[in-house]
């Protein structure tokens, strides 16, 4: 069985192009991959765990793959992972839009 790491890995071999804002945040990816994650409340009775992160991949509106972390390292490797490439998602989106803005000044200067 796969490591919450390898999975991570697996899924840097493909290029975030946008980041999804609204109330189903996700990252899409260059080949149409959208990648979320959801925070669930664990059972009084899980003793390691209060939160659980679990990671879900689609590929065109199929099925979804899913991922429940296992420990609050697991956990912490997911949201690390996932705010670092919607941090990167972001910086593209406001390049791109800093790139049109500047296209339409020269434009109308």
């Amino acid at each position: 069985m796969d490591t919450l790491k390898e999975v991570l890995d697996r899924l840097d071999m493909f290029s975030v192009v946008s980041a999804t804002r609204d109330t189903n945040y996700a990252l899409i990816f260059h080949n149409g991959m959208k990648v979320s994650y959801k925070v669930k409340t664990l059972s009084r009775h899980q003793d390691e765990m209060t939160f659980q992160a679990v990671l879900r991949v689609t590929l065109d509106d199929g099925a979804p793959f899913t991922w429940g972390c296992s420990t609050e390292a697991d956990n912490r490797l997911l949201v690390d992972w996932y705010r670092a490439h919607e941090s990167r998602a972001r910086e593209l989106e406001y390049s791109h839009q800093d790139s049109k803005l500047e296209a339409l000044n020269k434009i109308l200067s």
